[in-house]
């Protein structure tokens, strides 16, 4: 027995064996520091994730692996003191490799005291988290790409429907000046195709223009109780003509005449005839006519149907329904429309706080419904101004969190609603102080709004605690307060909120805020090589759809008018045909103009990105 123990060697003791195991760590670098801040020690996983070995390291001060900007700054020997002061100190940031790349760290520095209470030196534990951090960049970066994007497009749009508004003043303004005229029937349809042309350009730029504001937040809404009969019996009135041409009948079932609905009554009108239209449209002249019928479900929100015996829709298109310009079996069937109605309603019955949807088969027609919450008819008007979420594929979006630091219920039910908005968005409540701090650490939210009297602490003293934490002290923290003084604000900012925003807060400033909350970042100096992804386009499909259905708009107009200006001797009928071909040809060069400016724009945008990478 003594002989085995013999020849096993002699057994290590615990120090040798911690040892050993730190060395044998790679994916941490592990080492001792001496008082002064100079390394003692060096492990595997140092000299990997450094890049430099034992004896080009030992003895040399650990502020080499900070880049110069914080060398200069103090910083390595700010972190030493206060893992001093503290027995330890934790900390994200860029560190430098020893070929001179950077990669994000995460480090812990803990103060050694030896058995005299006397400071020995300092353990460091490094992680390299640049993956990470990488894809946090990538997912910031895709934001700022949809904001930008976003942004242009709307600049663009803007100033397309201010630039085609003049041309389309000439072209329907004398349109209907030769539709006065006496003239041949083969001429009288031709001029009825130019207008008609200018009628679905015009209504395009209001379409689209509709869906720009709704998307920067700048329709305003005013819900209030709506009897919905009468909405219902206004939109059948305004459409019997359409049906008439169409020889298609409108059957009203059961409709309470007591309903109301919280409702805005110009937008639900709105939505009401974009889908009863389309149902007449849509429909065959034999095939029975289209049915508008209404109903309250068991959790009091009221459904309206809209039913039709038209052409239906394919399953696989159903997903495309609501986005703008795709108009799926309308160009078969020859129907016109702008392709932006669908999108435009449900924008707004999202903004309303309804739903709309469609159940449809192919060749067995559709049943179009939108459902709304039933109200009393005394409740009051509320005014407000939302931010409507773009219709799906407008853009990318982003999952992103906020934590909401607050002990009122009300408030929280109120920013529940407006988040509703952001169907993206994930909230996070807690409503002490401690807890905020333990979920703030633990979800590393996007955004943190914190209310400044809670139970257990103060506000401030919850964003001293998160701002002296390093995993959240770059994070947004929004102070929502009823303390309006410039003094309040000033302290507070101080101390580190991003913003203070004053109780009762703007909802549009609040998604502002939210939108914005990972739009940008404090370490775009220091990002590291950018890996190729797809970036948001700034001239994208939502353009080049509005784009497409102007140039075809403006050929139709060029194109009769040429030909008429042939068929006609009158001259001041060839006047007028002169008059709409120029301000046809003015709206072309306006269109191809402010589509060049667009993707230049763009271009630059891109350019600028790749020199921050």
């Amino acid at each position: 027995m003594a002989e085995e123990d013999a020849s096993a060697g002699p057994e290590l003791g615990g120090a040798e064996r911690f040892h050993l195991l730190v060395d044998a760590v790679e994916e941490y670098a592990i080492f001792m520091l001496d008082p002064s801040g100079d390394v003692a020690s060096w492990n595997s996983g140092a000299a990997r994730i450094k890049g430099y070995r034992a004896d080009e390291i030992l003895g040399r001060n650990f502020s080499v692996f900070y880049p110069a900007a914080d060398v200069a700054a103090g910083k390595p020997a700010r972190e030493l003191t206060a893992a001093t002061e503290h027995g330890y100190f934790r900390d994200e940031g860029w560190r430098v490799r020893k070929d001179g790349t950077m990669f994000w760290a995460n480090v812990v520095i803990t103060a050694i005291h030896d058995a005299h209470g006397l400071l020995a030196g300092f353990a460091k534990v490094t992680r390299d988290d640049t993956d990470r951090k990488a894809a946090e960049l990538a997912a910031k970066d895709a934001i700022f790409d949809a904001l930008e994007a976003n942004a242009s497009k709307d600049r663009f749009l803007s100033r397309m429907s201010h630039e085609l508004r003049t041309p389309l003043n000439a072209i329907l303004g004398f349109g209907q000046l030769l539709q006065m005229d006496d003239l041949a029937p083969a001429s009288r349809d031709s001029v009825d195709h130019i207008v008609g042309a200018g009628g679905h350009l015009l209504a395009l730029v209001d379409d689209v223009l509709d869906i720009a504001r709704m998307e920067s937040g700048e329709i305003r809404l005013s819900l209030e109780p709506v009897r919905v009969v009468d909405v219902a019996e206004e939109v059948v009135g305004m459409l019997e003509p359409l049906a008439d041409r169409h020889h298609v009948p409108i059957i009203v079932g059961d409709i309470g005449r007591d309903i109301h609905v919280r409702a805005d009554r110009q937008r639900l009108t709105q939505v009401l005839l974009n889908l009863l239209s389309n149902a007449i449209k849509f429909s065959r002249d034999d095939a029975g006519g289209v049915r508008l019928e209404a109903s309250v479900d068991p959790d009091a929100r009221l459904r309206v149907t809209v039913a039709d015996n038209g052409v239906g829709i394919a399953p696989e298109d159903l997903g495309r329904l609501f986005q703008p310009f795709e108009r799926l079996a309308a160009e078969q069937a020859e129907v016109e429309g702008t392709g932006l109605g669908l999108a435009v309603s449900k924008s707004l019955m999202v903004a309303m706080g309804g739903e709309i949807g469609v159940d449809s088969e192919s060749n067995r027609g559709s049943t179009f419904w939108i459902t709304l919450p039933s109200t009393d008819p005394d409740d009051g008007a509320l005014p407000v101004s939302l931010t409507v979420q773009p219709a799906a594929g407008t853009h990318p979006t982003a999952a992103k969190t906020v934590l909401y630091i607050e002990d009122n219920l009300s408030n929280v039910r109120l920013l529940e609603r407006v988040l509703g908005q952001r169907p993206t968005v994930t909230l996070i409540v807690a409503t002490l102080g401690s807890a905020g701090i333990d979920a703030a650490l633990q979800h590393l939210p996007d955004l943190i709004l914190l209310d400044l009297h809670l139970p257990d602490m103060t506000g401030a003293d919850v964003l001293e605690r998160l701002r002296n934490e390093p995993a959240t002290v770059a994070t947004p923290i929004v102070i929502v307060t009823a303390d309006a003084t410039p003094g309040t604000a000033k302290r507070l900012r101080n101390l580190g909120a991003t913003d203070v925003l004053t109780k009762p807060f703007n909802i549009q400033h609040l998604l502002h805020l939210v939108d914005g909350s990972v739009a940008g970042s404090a370490d775009a100096e220091h990002r590291p090589p950018a890996a190729d992804h797809d970036r948001a386009p700034a001239v994208d499909s939502y353009i080049t759809g509005f784009v497409h259905d102007v140039n075809n708009s403006l050929g139709v107009i060029l194109n009769y008018a040429t030909m008429l200006s042939h068929m006609i001797d009158d001259a001041v009928a060839k006047a007028d045909l002169l008059a709409i071909s120029q301000a046809a040809d003015t709206a072309t060069k306006h269109v191809r103009t402010l589509l060049e400016n667009a993707r230049q724009h763009a271009r630059e945008v891109d350019r600028s990105i790749t020199r921050q990478w």
